[in-house]
């Protein structure tokens, strides 16, 4: 019978305990709000270290790239001293070649050399930030003329003196072209400009090469789909 009243009153206090316990929500509060703390505080410190190992990253991103520039833009004086304007020599791009063509400038370098097939024509701009190049291929018969090129570079020959403007037109934008004589009867024109290349799934840039002559008229004119992807 004592056994009976002992289990009696171990239930009762576990009764009365629950009871308590459910009665008193701010102890259950009190374990929640110390484990969000905990976890709040552990959130504060992923984010902390996380952003010191950012803000790490970002030195070391912006120190690599002056450290880039700076060989950048040593690599192209080396090539402007080893291109001189008193000297034909250009061993840096093709060897035993002399240019038809050179202009060496603070910023630029333009060079323009025979194929080594000789079916054709080489031309070379280069910056401290990239080197662009296209290969011209010759003028046929009655062409007075050519172009080649992509992706914001276009260039090409021209015969006579009969084309006195080029212009690129990349969908509403329109680009003056520079023309420069190297023999007595042909020049060559180029443009550079900033162009974003597209994927290949994106509609291809439509693309116009127009010559006019002094008075304005279009003598010449070319239309195609720029390029997709790389």
């Amino acid at each position: 019978m004592r056994k009976k009243y002992t289990i009696l009153i171990i239930c009762l206090t576990i009764f009365l305990v629950l009871v308590y316990i459910l009665n008193n929500p701010s102890i259950n509060d009190n374990n929640f709000n110390e484990e969000n703390n905990n976890d709040q505080e552990t959130a504060k410190v992923k984010n902390d270290v996380n952003l010191i190992e950012n803000l790490n990253l970002e030195a070391e991103n912006r120190k690599l790239k002056e450290e880039i520039d700076l060989l950048q833009s040593d690599l192209f004086e080396y090539k402007k001293a080893l291109i001189s304007p008193e000297s034909n020599d250009i061993a840096l791009y093709y060897e035993s070649l002399n240019p038809l063509y050179k202009k060496v400038t603070d910023n630029k370098i333009i060079l323009l050399v025979r194929n080594e097939t000789d079916d054709g024509y080489r031309l070379t701009i280069s910056s401290k930030e990239k080197v662009l190049f296209d290969n011209l291929p010759d003028l046929k018969n009655s062409e007075i003329i050519n172009y080649t090129g992509a992706n914001g570079f276009y260039s090409g020959l021209i015969e006579g003196n009969e084309v006195n403007t080029v212009t690129v037109k990349e969908n509403e934008k329109s680009y003056e072209a520079k023309i420069v004589n190297f023999t007595d009867n042909i020049s060559f024109w180029y443009t550079i400009y900033e162009h974003k290349l597209k994927s290949t799934k994106d509609t291809p840039d439509k693309m116009k090469i127009e010559a006019y002559d002094k008075n304005g008229n279009i003598i010449w004119e070319k239309s195609f789909d720029g390029n997709l992807g790389r």
